[in-house]
């Protein structure tokens, strides 16, 4: 896209990086988000309690991004403060070890720009990284998601965090949970039939290595008590059977 063209595009949309030693991934994730074919609001990279090299990866970019150094060791927490930060229309979170193609905000912001019923817009994926990882999770190295269904989504998280969310419906992340906050942030942002689209190519790639693998312990449990403890949903059972089935393409 020229310069012109950029130059009619509004600056919409907020992107938060959120980072914990991840310093060697962080350079490839913040230049993909600099070189969006949209120009972006804001890049606001979160530093919590990293002891690596994240500081002064971020710090090379000077004001092309805002910088925060936070101790929280709670990744929820960090995002909420990202969301605080934030002041575009729009806001995508994006996890230091992810990294996004260039027309992700494009594609996304201009679906949101046609429905202002939309509270979330999400894609496919990219998976890349540790090939044997990929296999024994097995992962394709392209996901496409599902369609919208609120109902299908009571049961199976198919929508990322590396997602377009529209800024003044989002009240951000539980952080008193250890697992599965964005499912839960999904569900209460999109309950009483709000609308969410899915984008069904890949915009973005999600990298997979040994430090971010989900530890599976007490799963069944702590899936029991997500949907029919917190959520009420009966059909918890169902979850456990999506869980395996799904939980690790979709998840």
């Amino acid at each position: 896209m020229n310069k012109l063209k950029m130059s009619q595009k509004k600056e919409l949309s907020s992107i938060v990086i959120t980072c914990h030693n991840y310093g060697r991934f962080l350079g490839e994730c913040i230049n993909s988000t600099l070189a969006q074919t949209y120009p972006v609001k804001e890049i606001i990279v979160i530093n919590d309690a990293s002891d690596d090299d994240s500081e002064s990866v971020a710090k090379s970019f000077g004001d092309k991004i805002q910088y925060f150094a936070v101790d929280f060791c709670n990744g929820q927490k960090t995002r909420n403060f990202g969301l605080q930060k934030a002041c575009g229309k729009y806001i995508l979170f994006l996890d230091a070890d992810d990294y996004l193609r260039e027309d992700c905000i494009e594609e996304m912001q201009e679906e949101m720009e046609k429905d202002e019923e939309l509270y979330i817009v999400y894609s496919g994926r990219y998976n890349v990284g540790n090939k044997n990882i990929m296999k024994k999770c097995g992962l394709s190295n392209e996901e496409k998601s599902l369609d919208y269904n609120y109902n299908i989504l009571k049961y199976l998280n198919f929508i990322s965090i590396t997602s377009l969310i529209r800024r003044d419906k989002f009240e951000g992340f539980d952080e008193s949970m250890q697992r599965y906050q964005d499912w839960d942030a999904w569900l209460t942002l999109l309950d009483g039939g709000k609308k969410a689209k899915r984008i069904a190519k890949p915009l973005f790639f999600a990298r997979f290595h040994g430090k971010n693998l989900t530890v599976r312990t007490n799963q069944w449990k702590m899936l029991y008590l997500f949907h029919v403890k917190r959520h009420g949903y009966i059909g918890g059972i169902i979850s456990l059977f999506l869980s395996a089935v799904y939980g690790k393409k979709f998840g």
